[in-house]
């Protein structure tokens, strides 16, 4: 037998490998393989009775504080070459799409606003042509699922505590009502809306409200939520200009134009002899070229043959606030010149770029400033201080004035989608300078949130939005939807013991701590619902703009909405669930616990039900209700709840009774009945004869099957999804080459 030994600690030697399998008659030499931080090998046991003990005694033991992996390594199959001639999936699918997919991805969503006088949107009567409908829906949990986060304040955290003395995670729980598991309506009517807005449009909605710098920074967490967006602008989108000039403006704001310029390097301290380098002169010089860098090997005041023409700027400086010179960092930079190239920018430039230090840091998460080096880094005093860019304080020759003309500066832009030219976009003085902007800013100008009743896209004309200009506060909207309760209830709760690793120091420890199980009140044997420490996937948060994810890399706009796939490959139980835990908890010894959430898992297969309904709606917006609320019409599922990236949360929904009220009959309700063994086609059956154009509606919406075709790919659980690394230098880059492969491979399947 073959045993797959995974995990060892990376320096571990073969020697060392051969006397960890001493006495279980191993066969030939192991040879090792360093993989991601650790090693591996493989063990050749021909006796299978000392290979499956030799299982049984080394998985999961402790070596050098890494808990290895030994299990019998089972070749892959091959894929059935039968499966691709008649066109079927095969088991190896993931491989179409690059094995594990990213977890969501960014859709475009459409957004047409409509003057609301004629929309009809009211609430005291029914209009001519519109219908009032309700649904009576059950939605049934196809994987384990996490949802309503609340905290029970009558039990306490069970989350190990660090050196701090501070819990490690939070403590979440579903909505209980008289020993049910239930779905908040808050949660019914979010995710309905956000599906809704998928098929007939909505304007996109982003944080509009400012988070300061947090007093205590902790180490792992993130901390980007509010309306003000920052980061470190990438060495590739940032490009070096000459400020022309710069006009204050009302509020703080700045007009600034500015010339591109490409750069030069001298490394040399003085010029040759007889030269004296002057800011704003030109030189002759020659050049060369090196990883991209333009570096001056001599240079003369008199032309010479071939020389390149360049004009000097000044010494060289850099780092945060230019606090560093040459021979600084190892820096072998001395002297700075530069030629002219392309079309001069001019831009209004936010009056957050020129606040101070502490007025900034009121709006935004500012980021520390990190040495690169304690050993040659003299910048000692800035530690503990925020990374800030002080453009009002420009201090290149000592003294303290503010950005003017003349100052070098670098700049990210990107192309204006209404003419295709270059913009500004970012300022700064460094290299890799921060970027700030609002979020808000970066939506498409069609797509902006609505914040006028008289001005609605089709989503917040059902579901409501908030007037900014309204003394009433807004529109609450024509949707209603009750609390989901679950069929199945709960009798007994266990306390159960979990081994939870936590950190202690710079150290990994582990504790034995309760959680809580929930057991079916039918039945003891089945847990309905169980604890568990959630692992984290790493995720970046998606606040740069120069990456090509959220923000498109070219224009610096919002590209869509997020929307998370189904992949219950690896979480189609609670047991499958639990598993990937164990498996996660032992491979990542370096882990952000404290960011890790307590979480109480539902099991796949309980049913909630409950009922929804829309008032004075046109035919097109109840197709797309339809849609969303019984899966047999396009096949729709629903993501809900925490860890909605690990395949957790997927939900589909059926329609079980519809009622329709109409105008000229306004004191009867009509009642259809839908049974489960109702098809697609004999519901729309029966929805025709009382709302007429409902079977054009639905037909008019198979456009959008692609987007919303979900819950048979979940069902048959071909997919399993995956980050990589969270500081993984190409994670952007898998990110869109994932998604690339799903569009031309196979079919997309995601939800909002």
């Amino acid at each position: 037998m073959i045993l797959y030994v995974g995990n060892l600690p990376v320096h571990i030697s073969k020697d060392e490998v051969k006397k960890l399998f001493e006495g279980y008659k191993v066969s030939g030499s192991p040879s090792l393989k360093n993989k991601k931080g650790s090693a591996l090998t493989f063990v050749t046991i021909e006796d299978s009775s000392q290979a499956q003990k030799a299982i049984n005694e080394l998985n999961n033991k402790l070596v050098w504080k890494q808990r290895i992996v030994v299990n019998q390594y089972k070749r892959k199959e091959a894929p059935d070459p039968a499966a691709k001639k008649q066109n079927i999936p095969s088991k190896n699918i993931n491989k179409n799409i690059g094995g594990e997919h990213f977890p969501y991805t960014f859709s475009a969503r459409d957004c047409q606003k409509k003057n609301t006088d004629k929309l009809n949107i009211l609430h005291h009567q029914l209009d001519n042509g519109k219908i009032d409908v309700a649904f009576e829906i059950t939605w049934e949990t196809l994987t384990p699922t996490a949802a309503n986060p609340c905290t029970n304040e009558t039990q306490d955290d069970t989350c190990p505590r660090n050196d701090n003395k501070k819990y490690t995670g939070y403590n979440n729980r579903w909505l209980m009502i008289n020993k049910h598991l239930a779905i908040s309506p808050f949660t019914v009517k979010s995710a309905i809306a956000n599906g809704f807005a998928n098929i007939l449009g909505g304007c996109i909605r982003v944080p509009t409200k400012s988070e300061e710098h947090p007093k205590n920074v902790e180490q792992g967490h993130y901390y980007y939520n509010g309306k003000y967006k920052r980061y470190r602008v990438a060495m590739d989108n940032s490009k070096p200009a000459i400020i022309a000039s710069m006009d204050d403006i009302k509020d703080g704001f700045r007009d600034i134009e500015i010339q591109p310029v490409i750069e030069y390097y001298y490394d040399r301290p003085a010029a040759p002899n007889g030269i004296t380098l002057k800011s704003g002169m030109d030189y002759y010089t020659e050049v060369t070229t090196d990883n991209r860098k333009r570096f001056i090997l001599n240079l003369s005041d008199t032309p010479v043959d071939r020389w390149e023409k360049l004009t000097y700027f000044g010494p060289y400086q850099f780092g945060m606030n230019l606090s560093l010179k040459a021979g600084q960092l190892n820096k072998r930079h001395h002297h700075r010149f530069y030629k002219k190239t392309g079309f001069p920018m001019k831009e209004r430039v936010p009056a957050i770029y020129f606040m101070d230090k502490d007025e900034m840091a009121q709006k935004v998460y500012m980021g520390d400033f990190e040495r690169r080096n304690d050993k040659v880094d003299p910048r000692g005093y800035l530690r503990h201080e925020y990374w800030y860019d002080d453009l009002m304080n420009y201090s290149r020759d000592k003294t303290r004035r503010p950005l003017c003309k003349g100052d070098w500066v670098y700049f990210q832009s990107c192309t204006d989608p209404k003419n295709s030219k270059k913009k500004l976009i970012h300022i700064g003085r460094n290299f890799q300078f921060k970027a700030v902007f609002l979020h808000q800013d970066a939506v498409p100008e069609n797509q902006q949130a609505c914040d006028d009743i008289n001005l609605l896209c089709d989503r917040c004309a059902m579901f409501g939005m908030v007037d900014k200009n309204a003394s009433a506060g807004g529109y609450k909207g024509r949707f209603r939807a009750s609390t989901l309760i679950s069929e199945q209830t709960y009798g007994k709760t266990d306390k159960l013991k979990a081994i939870i690793p936590y950190i202690e120091g710079k150290n990994i420890q582990e504790k034995t701590v309760d959680i809580m199980g929930w057991k079916s009140s039918d039945n003891e044997k089945e847990v309905i619902a169980k604890q568990y420490l959630m692992p984290l996937q790493g995720s970046p948060k998606p606040n740069k703009r120069d990456v090509g994810s959220y923000f498109n890399k070219t224009s610096g706009m919002v590209t869509g909405v997020k929307k998370y796939r189904h992949a219950s490959k690896k979480v189609k139980t609670l047991q499958m669930l639990e598993t990937f835990i164990e498996i996660v908890n032992r491979e990542r010894e370096k882990y952000a616990h404290q960011l890790r959430r307590y979480a109480q898992v539902a099991a796949e297969g309980i049913k909630f039900s409950g009922t929804v309904g829309a008032e004075n709606s046109r035919v097109d917006e109840i197709a797309a209700l339809i849609i969303l609320l019984d899966h047999r019409v396009a096949q729709h599922g629903f993501k809900i709840g925490l860890n909605k990236s690990l395949g957790l949360g997927s939900i589909i929904s059926s329609v079980n009774k519809i009622w329709i009220r109409k105008k000229n009959d306004y004191d009867k309700w009509i009642s259809l009945s839908i049974s489960e063994k109702d098809t697609k086609d004999e519901l729309i059956l029966k929805l025709k004869d009382h709302i007429p154009g409902i079977d054009q509606e639905l037909q008019n919406f198979k456009k959008v099957d692609a987007a919303i075709n979900q819950a048979i790919e979940v069902e048959m659980g071909l997919r399993s999804s995956k980050y990589p690394e969270p500081h993984h230098r190409e994670y952007w880059k898998r990110f869109r080459d994932s998604n690339e492969k799903l569009s031309d491979g196979v079919k997309k399947s995601y939800a909002g």
